[in-house]
């Protein structure tokens, strides 16, 4: 399988996939794979794509699965974009690193995932077992224990 495939199932393994409009655990309105419908460019990149934003955040039109996969993919590149930033030698991290900092950054955002100072630190450094070990303290983790120990567990696993 391909990474960017691999990818792809991961994060909707672990976000879920609705393309109806819900709201997320914090009461914002949501669709597809996680896109907020109020983050600042959310109208602008629906009218890119063709796709009524007021009928979406008012439940009246349902995405596509096309749609669905097309706003994954443009978050997913922007989360990996950010995580080359972070991460000179990005592209030659073995794949399971890739996975775990793509789903983090994904889950808590850049600002977010920049809090992170001592796993980061940990990951600079190829140290995994204690990257593991450290994000195991986060609020993140109480919050979402069973993907947060899947991510350990890949991290675990590089050699």
């Amino acid at each position: 399988m391909l990474f960017e495939d691999r990818l792809l199932n991961y994060i909707k393994k672990h976000e879920g996939v609705r393309p109806k409009t819900y709201k997320d655990s914090l009461g914002i309105p949501t669709v597809g794979v996680g896109f907020n419908l109020h983050r600042p460019d959310a109208r602008d990149i629906f009218k890119i794509l063709g796709i009524d934003y007021d009928a979406v955040l008012k439940g009246r039109e349902v995405l596509t699965m096309d749609q669905v996969n097309k706003l994954l993919q443009d978050d997913l590149k922007a989360c990996t974009d950010d995580l080359r930033v972070l991460f000179k030698d990005w592209d030659t991290r073995p794949d399971e690193f890739k996975l775990v900092l793509v789903d983090m950054r994904f889950q808590l955002g850049g600002k977010g995932l920049r809090n992170f100072k001592n796993t980061l630190k940990y990951l600079t450094k190829k140290q995994y077992k204690e990257a593991g070990d450290n994000m195991r303290k986060s609020l993140a983790y109480t919050q979402t224990p069973k993907r947060w120990d899947e991510n350990i567990q890949l991290l675990a696993n590089i050699k």
